[in-house]
């Protein structure tokens, strides 16, 4: 279902992603489980399983020297793999919640030398009232249903 989810979006968003990044991506990666999973990540299963990325994925971040805390990113909770001269990178997350996961895995491959990282996330966690602007995003967040054709990079309907 995640892979089909992703392959679904990305052929109404292609074009959304690669202006994120500023072009087509170099290279696909995936957040790391920060619970210590055993195995292949169902994420990284998913992400082989969409033609458009599985080509291009690298496990490129391993876990760091610092705790990743609820709300607060560190540059020391990832660390990246080899040198990411001038490559764009995608990097795709499971399940979007505060962001300091997120955050600490786009700075990581930003020192490693990544000319850019996108972000797009499958999931996204929503608390309201966790937080001082918590209450916005959720209000914003279900005005709409959900739908493919929209995405946060575009208002055009591409169905």
């Amino acid at each position: 279902m995640v892979a089909a989810t992703l392959a679904r979006f990305l052929a109404s968003h292609w074009a959304c992603v690669t202006e994120l990044i500023n072009g087509e991506p170099t290279v696909v990666t995936t957040v790391p489980s920060t619970g210590g999973r055993l195995g292949v990540h169902p994420l990284v299963t998913a992400v082989h399983r969409v033609a458009a990325l599985g080509p291009l994925h690298r496990e490129l971040l391993t876990l760091g020297d610092a705790r990743i805390e609820r709300l607060r990113a560190t540059d020391r909770g990832f660390v990246s793999a080899g040198d990411l001269a001038g490559q764009r990178v995608l990097l795709i997350e499971d399940t979007f919640t505060s962001g300091a996961r997120t955050q600490s895995a786009a700075s990581a491959l930003r020192r490693g030398g990544a000319r850019s990282v996108g972000v797009l996330a499958v999931g996204r966690v929503v608390e309201p009232g966790h937080c001082g602007g918590c209450e916005r995003v959720w209000r914003y967040a279900t005005a709409e249903p959900f739908r493919f054709s929209a995405c946060c990079r575009c208002t055009t309907d591409r169905q």
